[in-house]
């Protein structure tokens, strides 16, 4: 946790939100995700169930989990824990934006990932 929050600062391309944090909007229009409960796209990943990690959190979680590969480089991730709550995690790449987009973003709640590997993604911001 203490590397992301110093490589905060450093902000390039790439922004992720969980739904739970509400709607976001910046300068730009942020980008359609479909909802886990029609989810669209091409499936990448599917897990029936163990453990996994949600952005902004510490721990892990037991559940299934099923990502999504969607247009223009995003990625939909849909998470079900064994109490059947769900979480959705929209993965926007968004290399495009501004610095000043960055910065209002994250300041509606949108985390900075700078390192997708850890996620399963590309080695660099997606």
């Amino acid at each position: 946790m203490k590397k992301v929050k110093k490589l905060l600062p450093s902000f390039i391309f790439c922004l992720v939100t969980i739904i739970s944090a509400g709607p976001a909007s910046a300068q730009r229009v942020e980008p359609d995700f479909p909802a886990c409960s029609n989810p669209s796209g091409s499936l990448k990943i599917s897990y029936a169930d163990g453990q996994h990690a949600i952005v902004g959190e510490t721990g892990l979680r037991s559940g299934s989990d099923a990502v999504y590969d969607l247009a223009d480089g995003n990625v939909l991730q849909c998470f079900c824990s064994v109490d059947s709550s769900g979480i959705q995690t929209n993965w926007w790449r968004a290399g495009s934006l501004t610095q000043e987009e960055i910065d209002t973003l994250f300041n509606l709640g949108w985390t900075f990932v700078p390192d997708g590997s850890l996620w399963g993604s590309l080695p660099k911001p997606i």
